[in-house]
């Protein structure tokens, strides 16, 4: 659905994005990564229409964004900001309600289907009873998840997060993209005939790179603007790729509950440290196999002087035979002595 060929785009006379390319089909969660100014809340800009690229072409079903009015593109695609400002302090209802506005003229009233579609936002993003607080009066993360449900009401096939869980405690964040996972993968059922529906086609820019591999279904690296790695979470996420991009020594490993890539970043005190472990578990190896070694070597000494101390005492032993070949309980004489008779005689 969403189609990004060879894009640059240029800020303030410097390229922040070059030639990039990458696609984001529907029932897709595709994940953006990189380091601090990698480009990726740029590639995001571009694609709803906020920055015009310097070269390249991106198209959403097909048309290019730059030919979409603004009411069409909100149609078809919804933005979840990493910043959002609001001029007023308005209800938090009346803030999901503004992702109705691509649905309706500027003077038209609000529907039913529109007041429901702003219900059914509230309670999958857990907001129902803060609906009718100022949206000043909500804590950072409750406002991220404002603006998700804003979003979500606009009922766009595409969908653009900037950092969605940047101010979320870790329950919180799960949840989000949680729920962004289930948007992405659900169908309705359609009439007899008809297909169902695709889902919705997500791109999500992720500083977590453990929570990207988790969730999504394929991963964009970014360094310096370009597009380093592309494909699966286990293809995008190897340590070659990662300390690339992000100048670091990493370790890669599946995570032991999840089965998804994980990703240590490693210090050089932490690496110097392993390699001291390792060093000192090697010394203790070999000191401890020469000691058995030694070990053995005494036991076998001492056997073979024990064996050869039996052989001696079985040599001066008795037998129970004679040497001149009588048993010992007959007489030399070889005459056995007379019993008296029972009577005396």
């Amino acid at each position: 659905m969403i189609s990004v060929e060879d894009v640059s785009v240029r800020l303030g006379g410097e390229r922040v994005v070059k030639n990039a390319s990458f696609d984001v089909p529907r029932g897709k969660l595709v994940g953006l990564i990189g380091p601090n100014g990698a480009g990726k809340t740029t590639a995001i800009r571009a694609i709803n229409g906020l920055v015009e690229p310097e070269s390249g072409r991106v198209e959403i079903d097909g048309d290019r964004v730059a030919d979409l009015s603004a009411r069409t593109l909100g149609r078809r695609v919804a933005t979840v900001p990493q910043n959002t400002s609001l001029g007023f302090d308005f209800p938090v209802r009346d803030v999901v309600s503004m992702g109705r506005t691509p649905h309706r003229s500027r003077f038209e009233r609000e529907s039913t289907a529109d007041r429901e579609a702003v219900e059914r936002a509230l309670r999958r993003t857990q907001l129902a009873d803060l609906a009718d607080r100022s949206i000043d009066s909500v804590s950072g993360g409750e406002r991220q998840r404002v603006v998700l449900a804003r979003a979500l009401c606009q009922d766009s096939p595409g969908l653009l997060l900037d950092e969605p869980t940047a101010s979320l405690d870790i329950g919180h964040g799960v949840a989000i993209l949680d729920l962004v996972r289930g948007l992405v993968s659900e169908g309705k059922s359609k009439g007899e005939g008809e297909s169902e529906d695709e889902g919705k086609a997500a791109l999500a820019a992720i500083h977590d790179l453990d929570l990207a591999a988790r969730f999504c279904d394929e991963l964009v690296l970014l360094a310096n603007g370009a597009v380093l790695a592309a494909g699966t979470p286990a293809a995008a996420l190897t340590e070659a790729h990662l300390e690339a991009a992000f100048g670091v020594q990493v370790a890669v490993t599946p995570h032991p509950v999840t089965g998804a890539p994980s990703v240590t970043a490693l210090s050089e005190s932490s690496t110097a440290s392993a390699a001291s472990g390792a060093s000192a578990a090697s010394t203790v190896s070999t000191d401890n196999s020469a000691s058995v070694a030694a070990s053995g070597e005494r036991n076998g000494a001492n056997a073979e002087n024990t064996g050869s101390d039996e052989s001696d005492d079985g040599n001066g032993a008795s037998t129970g035979n004679r040497s001149d070949g009588t048993s010992a309980g007959d007489d030399d004489s070889g005459t056995a002595t007379e019993l008296p008779d029972i009577d005396g005689r």
